[in-house]
């Protein structure tokens, strides 16, 4: 049993992570400064990293945890349907059921704050040359990073029409 409190540890921290990379999705969201955004996506970028590294760990250890039950179905009064092989499986169902949802629901953000930065890259073309961009520029721009200098351009714009200072921290 000792595996499995290690195993709800590994859960509790992936946990943990997804919700850190929530909330610094969330405060991403007020961010104006090139500079500031990008620290916030390489921390961003670090904890999915580790997110994914913390999953494998543990999906590891939930198949040497079925392996392990598997080798005690042949010890006395540990066979088929007793009560011990009931518990192992029980436990290891669970905690894969476990796994299987964080990993359902870590997805779920990423694909929102995907969706999220498609759609500000989306507005902040429109926002510079007036017209609505196709996926494939989108891709593009987030790809190559040019997105940022729609940000500088956009700025420029501001400064240039609406006499209105801003100052750009690159």
């Amino acid at each position: 049993f000792q595996e499995v409190e290690q195993v709800k540890e590994e859960l509790k921290e992936l946990e943990r992570l997804h919700l850190s990379l929530r909330a610094t999705n969330q405060h991403g969201k007020a961010l104006h400064s090139p500079k500031g955004v990008r620290e916030l996506r390489s921390r961003m970028d670090l904890d999915v990293a580790l997110s994914l590294t913390k999953a494998k760990l543990v999906k590891g250890r939930l198949a040497a945890l079925h392996r392990t039950n598997q080798a005690t179905l042949s010890l006395p009064g540990c066979g088929p349907g007793s009560y011990s092989d009931r518990t192992r499986t029980a436990l290891v169902g669970a905690l894969t059921k476990n796994l299987r949802q964080s990993m359902a629901s870590f997805n779920k953000l990423r694909e929102q704050i995907s969706y999220e930065y498609r759609d500000t890259v989306q507005r902040r073309y429109y926002a510079v040359t007036g017209e609505n961009p196709d996926q494939e520029t989108i891709d593009l721009l987030i790809s190559t990073g040019n997105n940022i200098l729609i940000t500088i351009r956009f700025k420029f714009y501001l400064n240039h029409f609406c006499n209105k200072s801003f100052t750009l921290k690159t």
